[in-house]
């Protein structure tokens, strides 16, 4: 006779652990939907109100860079019900992936669009009124590059715990 250390399946226990983790990706994307709106109506007044072409410029580049990741995050970052005939370990499964998958290209979709439009802004906010602060300049470039590296550190993190738990459903599968 063979025994196992396994626990049983708690098939309500994941079940109830996938309503939370889709609730938790619907607020998430409402905050961003919600900060993308501000970014917008903040830099849309910075492009009416530039003194000059740089700023405005990079004011505008950086809504369409908002926009794009909007966009984005509907698209990559979206979790909704699955389907009724779907099991709920493969339904979990494939929310984890998605989620996963989005966050290990964080760089490229979230905040690479915005570069363009933040570096021509930063210049426009010297350039476009002077004299040159060169310095402030490079410290605000600077810190922007090490936030953006933060971010992406920071979800990359998220990604690797999204995969842990994609591990464990698939244990869970093929112990059950």
């Amino acid at each position: 006779m063979q025994t196992t250390d396994a626990a049983p399946i708690d098939i309500d226990e994941i079940r109830a652990g996938a309503v939370r983790f889709r609730r938790t990706i619907r607020r998430r994307n409402l905050r961003e939907h919600v900060a993308g709106a501000v970014v917008t109506a903040v830099f849309a007044f910075y492009a009416w109100a530039a003194d000059g072409p740089w700023t405005r410029t990079g004011a505008l580049l950086v809504i369409a860079g908002n926009l794009y990741v909007g966009l984005q995050i509907s698209r990559r970052g979206w979790s909704g019900p699955a389907a009724p005939d779907t099991p709920v370990i493969a339904a979990l499964r494939a929310d984890l992936e998605r989620q996963r998958d989005a966050l290990r290209s964080v760089w490229r979709w979230y905040l690479l669009p915005y570069v363009p439009g933040l570096t021509a802004f930063a210049v426009g906010v010297e350039v476009d009124n002077p004299p040159v602060a060169w310095v402030s300049l490079a410290i605000y470039l600077a810190l922007g590059l090490a936030s953006f590296a933060g971010i992406t550190a920071l979800n990359q993190a998220a990604a690797r715990q999204m995969q842990r738990e994609i591990d464990r459903l698939d244990k869970l599968r093929r112990d059950g």
